[in-house]
């Protein structure tokens, strides 16, 4: 590779073989015009129905922050929706979640609903069974096994008589690395669905 001395007569030339040892480091804080994306590890999109929807293997090493959309979810009306964490270890945890949620309802009300002690963590509640479901899940920590994995989300759908917004957020107190998530509702199928899990490169 030749390097040209702007203005002078003096030309150095710099040889491929003569970069040998340790070479300096770049910063990444350095440098610039180098977008945050998010990386898809994994998704599950069906028109058929199921009682339980399970993404494996879709955390991993790389990422430390994940978002997953969910939409088209096509269930029985008024049936609640939930979350369970795969454990590296442990395999599905089926018990000791906690949650809060607050609803929001276009009919000028809103609720609340916590549990301290239950199988799921609940991203939405009471869907219609058309597919108008909408929602974001954010789970952070997942390859840390000194804490508890938080989750939150926001969902929106509507029930019969009322469109909701649902704000959520919870956690299991098992402390292992998770590796997959399971979709189930309380009673009935996901009739159809489409759930994406996307690492978020910084």
């Amino acid at each position: 590779m030749a390097l040209t001395r702007l203005g002078t007569s003096a030309y150095t030339t710099l040889d491929a073989t003569k970069l040998t040892g340790n070479l300096p480091a770049i910063s990444g804080a350095s440098l610039t015009g180098i977008p945050s994306s998010l990386v898809k590890t994994v998704g599950s999109s069906s028109s058929s129905s199921a009682a339980s929807v399970t993404l494996t293997n879709c955390f991993t090493s790389s990422y430390d922050r994940y978002l997953i959309f969910i939409t088209a979810v096509n269930a029985t009306s008024g049936q609640d929706m939930r979350v369970r964490y795969i454990a590296s270890s442990s395999g599905e945890l089926t018990s000791n979640y906690r949650y809060a949620m607050a609803m929001f309802h276009s009919d000028n009300s809103t609720s609340f609903i916590e549990d301290q002690s239950t199988n799921g963590i609940l991203i939405f509640r009471n869907g219609s069974g058309a597919p108008s479901n909408g929602t974001v899940l954010e789970i952070q920590g997942v390859n840390d096994t000194n804490s508890q994995k938080m989750c939150s989300c926001i969902s929106q759908h509507h029930h019969s008589a009322y469109f909701s917004s649902c704000l959520s957020g919870g956690g299991n107190t098992n402390t292992e690395s998770i590796t997959g998530l399971k979709f189930f509702f309380e009673s009935g199928d996901l009739e159809s669905h489409t759930i994406t899990c996307y690492g978020v490169a910084t």
